[in-house]
């Protein structure tokens, strides 16, 4: 038995391809509606784009891939004029990539709105499902990265 384990510690060691399939062979056991992202995605040694996380806290996160979606999503709107918005912002990372990428265009300034609540979600009804419950994703208006923030009166 030791002998096919330290076989197998040497394969996976020295192939990240075969540990990666390992992973999924234990997920599909573990978790088996898991979907699986090839370990290689660009954002994933994206310097600037992991300083980014780190700044929110989400290097570790499971919205990393939603996050660098984002920024894709974005680059289609280069040569579309106007301002832009974000409604329900919790902690202001998305806001904080559009107010980057907007500063970032050789184009007429945009202003970025960013609207919420800040009390968190309100209580869900039967057919909003279990997951969440009132006052989920609350942040208080202080926590709001580092905007300029106004509250409307």
């Amino acid at each position: 038995m030791n002998k096919r384990l330290n076989a197998l510690y040497k394969l996976l060691v020295g192939d990240p391809t075969a540990r990666f399939e390992l992973l999924m062979l234990l997920g599909r056991v573990l978790v088996p509606r898991y979907r699986f992202k090839w370990p290689d995605l660009d954002w994933m040694d994206n310097g600037d784009f992991n300083d980014y996380l780190g700044h929110f806290g989400e290097g570790t996160g499971l919205n990393t891939d939603r996050r660098w979606m984002l920024g894709q999503l974005l680059r289609l709107t280069c040569e579309v004029p106007g301002d832009t918005a974000e409604c329900g912002v919790y902690r202001g990372a998305s806001s904080y990539a559009i107010c980057r990428f907007n500063a970032s265009l050789k184009s007429a300034p945009r202003n970025h709105f960013a609207f919420d609540s800040f009390q968190g979600l309100s209580a869900p009804l039967a057919e909003d499902g279990h997951h969440w419950s009132g006052g989920d994703l609350r942040v208080p208006l202080a926590r709001l990265w580092p905007f300029q923030a106004v509250e409307a009166s």
